[in-house]
C-alpha cells in the first residue's frame, strides 16, 4: 500500500475541523499522513488539530499568508506516492482513499477527480452531477486533451483542487500562486493536467463540500470586490500567456462572463462615491486585455446569468466606462435593490 499524504490548510475553523480530521482518520485506507498547516489562526483552530498529532499527522503552523502559500507548504513537507487536498469545513466518505487510489492504478492516472456531495447546516442539497460516468483523459491524444481544457475554462468542473487524487511527482512540479486570492486553485489545475499523461474523472460523490451560507456575502467591501476583479485580469492574462491551444476567443468569453459576476457587485456598495466608482471602471477598462476583447469577442457569443449581465458585459466589451457606470448605479442598483426587498 502507498503512502498517501492528505494536504490540509486551517484557518479560523474551529467549528468544523475536527470533523474534518475525523473523516480521514476514518478511512478505510489507513496508509495515510494527513499534513495540517495552521495559516495563522485566531480561533481555537490550532488546539484542536494538536490533539491529533502523532507521527503520521504532522502540525505546521505559521503566520496568515494565504492558502496558496499554505498548500505549497503541505506540497513541500508530502512524503507520499500520491497528495489528496482537503478544505478544513469539508469531509470525506470512509472509502473515499481507497476507492479513488484503486481507480488510480486501475486505469494508471495521475490524476482522479470525484464528483461532490454539497451539504449545510440543514443538511444535503441537491446539485447537478458534474460527471456522470467515469471518463478517461489521454493527455497525449490532442482531441483528448483539447476537451478537458475547453471544459475547464467553459465550465466549472475543475475549478478546485480539493477531491482530486494526485501522482506527487506531478503534484510537486506545481505551485500554487502566491499572487491570487481567488482562482488559484483552477490556475493549478490547467498548469497540472497539461504535464499529465492521464487523467480519469469518475462520478462517485466521496467528497463533502459544506455550502457555508453565513460566508456568503451580498455588501461585500470595496477592497474585496477590486480584489476579485483585479485577480480575474490577472488569473485570465496567465491563461492567455499559456493557453495550451484552447483557442482565445473561448478565453476571453469566459472571462467577460466571470468578470461581469464581479463588476455588477460594485453597484451596491456604499463605500466609494460616485466620481470615485467611475474612475476605478475606467482605470480597469484601460487594461490591455480589455482592448484584445473588444477586437475579438462578439457579445451574442456569450451566454450570461441574465439579460441584465448582457448589459453590463456589453458595455465592458465596447469599452464604455460612462454608460457602465450609469447602468450600473442608475439601473442595475435599483433593480437590485428591489429584488432583495422582495426576497
Amino acid at each position: 500500500m502507498d503512502l498517501i499524504s492528505v494536504i490540509l490548510p486551517a484557518y479560523n475553523c474551529e467549528k468544523w475541523v475536527e470533523r474534518c480530521i475525523k473523516s480521514i482518520l476514518n478511512q478505510t485506507y489507513k496508509n495515510i499522513q494527513l499534513i495540517i498547516i495552521n495559516d495563522g489562526s485566531t480561533d481555537n483552530s490550532l488546539e484542536i488539530c494538536k490533539k491529533y498529532e502523532n507521527d503520521k499527522i504532522i502540525i505546521i503552523n505559521k503566520e496568515n499568508s494565504g492558502v496558496s502559500e499554505t498548500r505549497n507548504i503541505g506540497l513541500e513537507k508530502a512524503e507520499g506516492k500520491y497528495i489528496f487536498f482537503i478544505d478544513a469545513d469539508d469531509y470525506i466518505k470512509d472509502d473515499c482513499i481507497e476507492n479513488m487510489y484503486k481507480k488510480a492504478k486501475e486505469y494508471d492516472a495521475d490524476v482522479v477527480k470525484c464528483d461532490n456531495e454539497q451539504f449545510n447546516d440543514k443538511g444535503t442539497i441537491k446539485k447537478d452531477k458534474l460527471f456522470n460516468n467515469i471518463y478517461l483523459y489521454d493527455m497525449q491524444d490532442n482531441n483528448s486533451k483539447n476537451q478537458i481544457l475547453n471544459e475547464m475554462v467553459e465550465t466549472y468542473k475543475y475549478n478546485n483542487v480539493w477531491g482530486e487524487l494526485i501522482l506527487t511527482e506531478k503534484a510537486k512540479k506545481i505551485k500554487f500562486d502566491k499572487n491570487l486570492a481567488m482562482g488559484e486553485d483552477f490556475l493549478y489545475n490547467y498548469d497540472l493536467y497539461n504535464i499529465c499523461d492521464k487523467i480519469l474523472v469518475i462520478p462517485d460523490e466521496y467528497y463533502c463540500y459544506y455550502l457555508n451560507k453565513s460566508g456568503m456575502n451580498f455588501n461585500e467591501s470595496m477592497s474585496k470586490i477590486k480584489r476579485k476583479i483585479e485577480d480575474t485580469i490577472y488569473f485570465y492574462k496567465k491563461i492567455l500567456e499559456n493557453s495550451h491551444g484552447i483557442k482565445e476567443y473561448k478565453i476571453l468569453q469566459n472571462f467577460i462572463k466571470e468578470l461581469v459576476l464581479h463588476i455588477v457587485m460594485i453597484a451596491n456598495n456604499k463605500e466609494m462615491s460616485k466620481k470615485d466608482k467611475k474612475q476605478y471602471l475606467q482605470n480597469i477598462l484601460n487594461n490591455d486585455i480589455f482592448k484584445t476583447v473588444n477586437k475579438k469577442v462578439k457579445l451574442e457569443d456569450i451566454e450570461f446569468q441574465n439579460k441584465r449581465h448582457k448589459i453590463v458585459g456589453k458595455y465592458i466589451i465596447k469599452l464604455d466606462y460612462t454608460k457602465l457606470y450609469m447602468y450600473l448605479e442608475y439601473v442595475y442598483k435599483p433593480l437590485k435593490t428591489i429584488k432583495l426587498k422582495m426576497g
